[in-house]
């Protein structure tokens, strides 16, 4: 599940329908959650147990979020082979796999950036190495 901060109208979304679905006190799930006041997306895994207790991890924003965060950008390139949207330099790439090595499937910062470098060029993004 994806949690948005919050608007001026809650509305449940499909993936809080599960939430919802299986009776969780939800006043009580919302101070958990440590990034309500940030305008960030941030992955939650949340685990329900039969008694209706709950844990909760959440994980790091996901890649374009960070990298559209860096470059002020509202969205990538609709045709990322022609239109560029931006740069990032290698320092940014860097700062960005540092803090998706948790969560990233990989075994070395090296890898960790190779990977955020393809996630920069699917959305048009340039990079380059100063």
């Amino acid at each position: 599940m994806i949690r948005r901060p919050p608007r001026s109208t809650p509305k449940p979304s499909s993936a809080a329908s599960d939430v919802y679905k299986r009776q969780l006190n939800i006043p009580k799930l919302s101070p958990n959650y440590p990034a309500l006041s940030q305008d960030t997306i941030i992955p939650v895994i949340i685990t329900v147990f039969n008694d209706r207790s709950f844990t909760f991890i959440t994980k790091t924003p996901p890649v374009p979020v960070l990298i559209k965060q860096i470059l002020k950008l509202d969205k990538g390139s609709a045709t990322p082979n022609v239109e560029k949207v931006g740069t990032l330099t290698r320092d940014q790439i860097e700062g960005i796999a540092k803090q998706k090595m948790p969560d990233l499937n990989c075994y070395n910062l090296e890898a960790a950036v190779k990977s955020v470098e393809g996630t920069a060029r699917s959305m048009g993004v340039l990079t380059r190495e100063t």
